[in-house]
C-alpha cells in the first residue's frame, strides 16, 4: 500500500527541525564564553569619578612620551619630570581576560619586551604617580 503525504506530515516535519534547531542552538550557546570586562564591575563604577579626574591630570600635562619600537618588538616610557614616577602598566586584551598582565615601575623610564605577548590588538591602561597628582592614560598598541 504506498502512502500520501498529507498536512499531518508535514506538520510533524516541522516541529521535528524547530525542536533541532532549537537544541542546536541551546549546545551551541553553551560553548560561548561569557567572562565580564571587570569581575567587579560595581565597585569600578563607584570609583569613576576618581578615574576621570586621573585622565584629567594626565590631559593637562606633557609627562609620558611613549615609543613603540616595532623592530626590537619593545615599548618605552619615559616620564619628563623632576621627580621619581611610580606607577603600573596594565596590559588590557579585550578578546581574552586570560592574557591580561601588569606591571609596575618605579623610576623615570619604563621599557617592556613584546616579544612574548600574542600578536593582535592590546590595551594600555598607564596610571601613574608625580608631583603628588595621580595620572592615568590609555594607549591602543598593536603587535
Amino acid at each position: 500500500m504506498k502512502r500520501k503525504f498529507n498536512w499531518g506530515h508535514g506538520i510533524l516535519i516541522f516541529y521535528v527541525c524547530f525542536l533541532g534547531t532549537i537544541v542546536f542552538r541551546i549546545v551551541a550557546s553553551l560553548g560561548v564564553d561569557i567572562s565580564l570586562v571587570v569581575d567587579e564591575y560595581y565597585k569600578e563604577d563607584l570609583n569613576y569619578q576618581e578615574h576621570m579626574e586621573k585622565s584629567h591630570n594626565s590631559s593637562r600635562s606633557d609627562h609620558l612620551t611613549y615609543i613603540h619600537d616595532k623592530v626590537k618588538n619593545k615599548i618605552s616610557l619615559f616620564f619628563d619630570t623632576q621627580e621619581t614616577v611610580t606607577g603600573e602598566v596594565h596590559f588590557y586584551r579585550a578578546s581574552d581576560k586570560s592574557l591580561d598582565f601588569t606591571r609596575e615601575f618605579s623610576g623615570k623610564e619604563f621599557t617592556a619586551d613584546l616579544s612574548e605577548i600574542k600578536k593582535g590588538k592590546w590595551k594600555l591602561k598607564i596610571e601613574w604617580l608625580t608631583e603628588g597628582l595621580s595620572h592615568y592614560k590609555e594607549v591602543n598598541l598593536f603587535i
